[in-house]
Order: structure tokens, then C-alpha cells, then sequence
């Protein structure tokens, strides 16, 4: 690994998209800097060797430095919500062609489309929800956020909503 200069040297990693608080991942991808890229194989040995137990690195692709790397595009959730949930109201929410959440920014008031957001949705059980989003087209709202939004969860509720990232794909 490639490591920054200075009194405390770090390895250079950034993650393609910041993991909300709270929220648990099955499927994260991270672009770290190596010397040689040599056998994949081995890269990816050497590196579980180092994460904790019940991580681990499952693929490795090369990318140069010239390249851009590639962007996550949409990341799949399952969330539990407390209580259960009407089917009627996912199927109401998917109709919408928009839908505007308030949250103010400095001195300003702006609106985000949580509509434009979510991709695809189904209940999978009376409490759980599985739900696609899309990243990249302007600003986003937590999982969480969203599913408080679209089913007027009160903070109490919000509070005990459980979200597992189970999926991202690239761009």
C-alpha cells in the first residue's frame, strides 16, 4: 500500500461513498493506492489477512491513476421499520412523480426530491422494506430520512428504523 508523508503516515484509501451513521454495509468499495498492483489474487489474501474478523475484501479490480474510478450509482437497503408497513402507502409513494422534503441549509430553506431518489421499492414483510437509490443527482437524504418521510414516522419511531446496505453498483 501507498502510505502519506508526514509524523503519521496513513494508508491512502478513500471510500466511494460515505457510509451514514448508523447504517450497517454488506457491500462497500474502496479505491486503495498500491506500489505494484502484481496478483490480484494475492493483493486480495494479504489483505484479509490484516482486516478484522467479519470483514473482507471479496474483489479487486485495477484501475490507473489516469482513470477516473468508478462512482457508485445506486446502493440497495433493506430497512426495518418499527411497527409495520401498508403496502398502499409504498404503492402511493411509487405513483408520485415528485416528492419535496424541506430541510434547511445555513439561512435558507431547499427542497429534495426523496421521489427522484428511490429507484425501485418493495415490502418484503410487514417491516421490512427493500429499497434502490440513486446517487449522484444533487442532494440526497439518508435511507432512514427517506422512510421517515414517506410513512410520517414520528423521531421516536425514526430512531428505531434499522438500515442494512446490501448491494452498490458502479458506474
Amino acid at each position: 500500500m501507498v502510505y502519506s508523508n508526514g509524523y503519521h503516515p496513513m494508508p491512502k484509501i478513500s471510500f466511494a461513498t460515505a457510509l451514514p451513521v448508523g447504517v450497517e454495509s454488506m457491500d462497500e468499495v474502496a479505491d486503495i493506492s498500491t506500489h505494484d498492483s502484481g496478483n490480484i489474487s494475492s493483493i486480495i489474501e494479504l489483505l484479509n489477512r490484516e482486516l478484522p474478523p467479519g470483514i473482507s475484501a471479496l474483489t479487486i479490480e485495477e484501475v490507473m491513476t489516469t482513470e477516473r474510478p468508478p462512482q457508485v450509482k445506486e446502493s440497495t437497503f433493506h430497512v426495518t421499520v418499527p411497527g409495520s408497513v401498508c403496502e398502499e402507502d409504498v404503492l402511493r409513494f411509487l405513483e408520485l412523480s415528485s416528492c419535496p422534503v424541506f430541510r434547511k441549509a445555513g439561512n435558507r430553506e431547499r427542497a429534495i426530491d426523496i421521489r427522484s431518489q428511490v429507484k425501485r421499492m418493495q415490502l418484503l414483510s410487514g417491516d421490512e422494506i427493500e429499497m434502490v437509490i440513486r446517487h449522484g443527482s444533487g442532494p440526497e437524504m439518508k435511507p432512514s430520512e427517506i422512510i421517515g418521510e414517506i410513512f410520517s414516522l414520528t423521531d421516536s419511531q425514526a430512531e428505531e428504523i434499522r438500515v442494512l446496505k446490501i448491494k452498490s453498483l458502479l458506474s
